[in-house]
């Protein structure tokens, strides 16, 4: 079988030399190193392609080349890169037919509503691809409703990104309703809708908790940058409590109170298995981080927490500092952007053992003297 597979990668690159030549274009170096590759990872944001971005023309003489060949790659990635409509529907088209390629990334390019209705479109048919990423591309709402009901009757794909992708109200409307039925998806990344105001907001709720009740396969939820208030959070609250799956929420970049960390405290008091809460860039400050650490402190399986930039004072730190004293579960642990008082960094260091032994954390103790005081770590930008 593996030889089998090499020749046709073999094939694969010589028809991709036929096509180039046929249609005027110059071999890509990386699209020729890819024999004896399972995966094509051409993404554009490297060194390698930074000033030499996969084009549409590229892509599409591959995309023929593969189709022509027979060649199996199990991972696309060509995020980041100036493709657009045409090689959507190539890549379409290639799916349609095609049984082995499970993951593909095309986050950050030029797609528009054309390009996602014709992706949309295969998916409906295809019945390999598991995970599929349209970050950052304007898809719009029809292609995102395009999306929606694809999901109705798609049973292979696991993970579905919209992130800033221009949809509406009416998809993620679209998307409540699919998920009703659908039982495959796990992951759901919708951050950065266009909501116009409140009441959409509250009605998007109002069908994300209706999905909440009778979906049981639906892991983790993404919705940063939603403009989200304690009253929309508060129609989730009850079904997110009693989610049979529900156990990654990410809710950064909203407008969350004290009575938003309230809530989502109380959906923690409700879901034992919970392992991913990111609440950064809203305003819980200190009342609503005492809420979640009194929580977290008899909750044993969440393991990543972010509270960055919150507006916590020096009660809330210290509630922190206390509640890791009592959790082992948590490991990835994000607080910087909040108010490091003297005495919050002098309890802080009290816990550094435990600190110590987080898998990341964004901050790390210096002493001035006998005080200790906190700096944010190499590779952390909040």
């Amino acid at each position: 079988i593996f030889f089998r597979g090499h020749l046709l990668v073999m094939e694969f690159i010589e028809e991709y030399k036929r096509v180039c030549t046929d249609q005027g274009l110059k071999p890509r170096i990386d699209v020729l190193g890819l024999e004896g590759q399972s995966n094509v990872q051409l993404n554009g944001n490297c060194t390698a392609r930074f000033k030499a971005r996969v084009t549409d023309a590229d892509a599409i003489a591959m995309l023929t080349a593969m189709q022509a060949s027979g060649a199996s790659f199990r991972d696309l990635d060509l995020s980041y890169n100036t493709i657009g409509d045409a090689m959507a529907e190539q890549l379409a088209e290639y799916l349609k037919t095609n049984q082995t390629m499970e993951f593909v990334n095309l986050a950050f390019n030029d797609i528009t509503e054309k390009g996602g209705r014709a992706i949309a479109d295969a998916l409906a048919i295809n019945g390999a691809v598991t995970h599929v990423n349209l970050q950052g591309n304007d898809i719009g709402e029809k292609g995102g409703m395009a999306l929606a009901i694809m999901l109705e009757t798609n049973t292979k794909l696991i993970s579905l990104s919209l992130s800033s992708c221009g949809i509406k109200t009416g998809t993620l409307i679209g998307l409540a309703s699919a998920l009703r039925v659908n039982t495959s998806l796990t992951s759901l990344n919708v951050d950065k809708p266009l909501l116009p105001g409140v009441q959409e907001g509250l009605c998007v709720a109002t069908h994300l908790s209706e999905m909440l009740k009778v979906n049981t396969t639906l892991a983790e939820l993404q919705l940063s940058k939603w403009k989200l208030q304690d009253s929309q959070l508060e129609l989730l609250t009850p079904a997110l409590q009693n989610s049979p799956s529900i156990c990654a929420l990410d809710l950064s970049c909203n407008n969350l109170s004290p009575i938003g960390g309230g809530l989502v405290a109380s959906i923690l008091a409700k879901s034992p298995g919970f392992v991913h809460l990111n609440m950064s860039c809203n305003k819980i400050d200190d009342e609503g981080t005492i809420f979640l650490a009194e929580v977290l402190k008899n909750h044993q399986t969440l393991q990543y927490l972010d509270l960055t930039s919150n507006g916590i004072g020096e009660r809330g730190l210290i509630a922190l500092a206390d509640m890791l004293d009592f959790n082992g579960s948590v490991m990835h642990f994000n607080v910087w952007g909040n108010d490091f008082t003297e005495d919050a960094c002098r309890r802080l260091h009290k816990s550094a053992d435990r600190i110590q032994r987080l898998l990341t954390c964004d901050f790390d103790f210096h002493m001035v003297g006998d005080t200790p005081q906190v700096f944010l770590k190499s590779g952390h930008d909040n």
